[in-house]
């Protein structure tokens, strides 16, 4: 067993004033090296420090709650016994009155 070589593919599924609903799929099999043990979740803003969330690597969905306004970067890592994977693609998140909100991916 070994780390993950590729990292999940992280989804913006809602926005909903202050809270964003995130899912993602695992890499793909070939480059698992293992059986996927957690999810990391990080996510940060220019004007807000950096924050993860580690979620069991039986679950494909998560919400981040209480955001402030900002324009946030969300990426995710996956993780074995062996280590964890590099980062997956990154989704842009603005977070603006409840009337606004964006998403892009990179």
């Amino acid at each position: 067993e070994g780390p993950p070589s590729a990292g999940p593919h992280v989804k913006v599924q809602n926005i909903n004033g202050f809270s964003v609903e995130l899912s993602w799929t695992p890499p793909p099999v070939e480059f698992l090296h293992g059986f996927i043990s957690n999810y990391t979740l990080f996510y940060s803003s220019r004007h807000h420090p950096a924050k993860s969330v580690v979620v069991p690597g039986h679950v494909c969905r998560h919400t981040l709650k209480n955001m402030s306004p900002g324009i946030y970067d969300i990426f995710m890592k996956a993780s074995t016994v062996a280590g964890t994977s590099p980062a997956g693609n990154l989704a842009n998140v603005l977070i603006g009155s409840e009337e606004m909100s964006i998403v892009t991916y990179v």
